[in-house]
């Protein structure tokens, strides 16, 4: 998951007015925002990408148990679960 870079301000919000100050830090962020060398290029196929469910509590549990009797991570039981319901699909198209 690529990571965000932070942006720091050079100047102190007690030496300027909270305007003058906001405005400094606009045209920063602009400016560095608009520059694409600070944006890597997004990589096809490669690495991970993370998500996220909200799930009721009693359904996590039941799921947690029913995983670790499987020997498995709620993790891979999803990735299964997903990897064997596209190759039905795939089946059923054909």
């Amino acid at each position: 998951m690529a990571k965000r870079k932070s942006i720091k301000s050079s100047i102190p919000l007690e030496e300027k007015g909270k305007e003058d100050a906001q405005q400094e830090l606009l045209k920063q962020f602009t400016q560095k925002g608009s520059s694409k060398e600070t944006e890597p290029e997004p990589e096809e196929e490669t690495g991970t990408v993370r998500i996220t469910l909200d799930i009721p509590k009693p359904f996590h549990q039941e799921l947690k148990r029913v995983t670790k009797r499987m020997g498995q991570t709620l993790k891979g039981y999803f990735l299964w679960l997903a990897r064997e319901d596209i190759e039905n699909r795939k089946r059923e198209q054909d």
